[in-house]
């Protein structure tokens, strides 16, 4: 059994010791991309009174999922929409 933890050990040592210059290397990466605030909306779940659905998105997110949705029901009108015969 020792035989087993021993390499598995030193393997363990080894990203231990390297974690840290690579958290060091991210961390300066996210410095010069500036962070979008994420902002989480609750929406109650279909069939329940009680029970909600907690999103989390950037501000562009939430405008491109509204724009997305906007399309699909303009195109569910297209769709549906029948001409009045003259």
């Amino acid at each position: 059994m020792m035989n087993i933890l021993l390499p598995g050990l030193a393997a363990l040592s080894l990203v231990v010791g390297i974690a840290p210059a690579a958290a060091g290397q991210k961390d300066e990466d996210n410095r010069s991309a500036p962070v979008e605030k994420r902002v989480c909306k609750s929406s109650p779940r279909t069939g329940s009174l009680v029970r909600r659905t907690r999103v989390c998105l950037t501000k562009r997110e939430w405008a491109e999922t509204e724009e997305r949705s906007q399309s699909v029901g303009r195109s569910m009108q297209d769709q549906l929409f029948i001409p009045p015969s003259s």
